[in-house]
Parts: C-alpha cells; sequence; structure tokens
C-alpha cells in the first residue's frame, strides 16, 4: 500500500487520464507550497537537483528547469528558444552562466512560483499533452515573470516512453 510506504504524500484519484496538462492541473490546484513543479515519470533524478535548482529563485522567477541530458550524457535541453512564426527549439549549447533566462522550461521536470501561476493560470487544458509547458512560459514572461534555468542541476530524461506506448 502506498499511502502506508509513504505517509506524508497526498494521493489523488483520477478516474480518466484526459493528458498532461488536466492531470497536472488538478495536482497544481490543491498544492500549497510556493514552488510547484512536474517531473516526468521517464525522468532520473541526480543528487541534489532541487537544492540546485532552488538557488536560482527570487522574486520575479516564473519558472526553473535543470539541464536535461538524454541517457548518453548529452545535452537535450536548457530551456527553449522561440523562434518567429511559432516555432521552437530546445536550447543544446552550453551556456557559463549560472542561473540563465530563457524563453520558455520544459515540463519534463520544472518548478514554477505557486505566486505566479496564481496571477497567469495553470496549463492551457487545450493542449492536452505537449507545447503547454512552451505556452505556460510566454504566459508567465508575458506577465513579467522569467523563465530560468540552472546549470547546476541535472536530470535525465529517458525521452518520451509514455507517450511513445500511446500510439
Amino acid at each position: 500500500e502506498w499511502r502506508r510506504k509513504y505517509p506524508d504524500v497526498r494521493f489523488i484519484p483520477i478516474e480518466k487520464n484526459k493528458g498532461f496538462a488536466p492531470t497536472v492541473n488538478i495536482g497544481f490546484r490543491i498544492s500549497t507550497g510556493k514552488w510547484l513543479g512536474t517531473i516526468n515519470d521517464d525522468v532520473t533524478l541526480t543528487k541534489d537537483w532541487l537544492k540546485n535548482l532552488l538557488i536560482c529563485a527570487g522574486k520575479s522567477i516564473g519558472s526553473i528547469n535543470p539541464i536535461v541530458k538524454k541517457v548518453d550524457g548529452s545535452i537535450e535541453s536548457q530551456g527553449i528558444k522561440v523562434l518567429p512564426k511559432g516555432k521552437a527549439k530546445p536550447i543544446i549549447e552550453l551556456v557559463p552562466k549560472v542561473c540563465h533566462e530563457v524563453d520558455a522550461t520544459n515540463a519534463a521536470a520544472v518548478i514554477y512560483s505557486k505566486e505566479a501561476l496564481n496571477k497567469v493560470g495553470l496549463f492551457d487544458e487545450k493542449f492536452g499533452s505537449y507545447l503547454e509547458d512552451i505556452d505556460l512560459s510566454l504566459r508567465l514572461k508575458r506577465a513579467g515573470y522569467k523563465n530560468i534555468v540552472s546549470a547546476k542541476s541535472e536530470i535525465i530524461h529517458m525521452g518520451q516512453l509514455t507517450s511513445k506506448k500511446l500510439g
């Protein structure tokens, strides 16, 4: 029984999976912490990843990402660059600054300021799964918040293991 093993965790039964955005929003709505976040089920967390994210926390910060690495150690993403005409691409070039600003953060593993989410709203549920993180990041940026990547924090992303099974 999970509830006995993790007595400090609040379990929320969800009858039907309606996609990433609606499911995560259920948790965001009942969360009470200063920072809330998402971690995909195909992510491996490294030692002190959260502590190393929070070194970039501040009043005007809306979201913070770790460096997202692939299993082979190469960089999958150091945030996301939004291009003209609505396109976006992951930033893979190393950035020497510990806390650097990006256009958008990657929801594979990210934390959001609860205060910022209260102002701009949660994930837009019309997206279901994919691109909702870019949309939320752009709304945070428009409201004056910064999307940040902490170069001190890393996670390993296996890459779409769950969505490949869904077809």
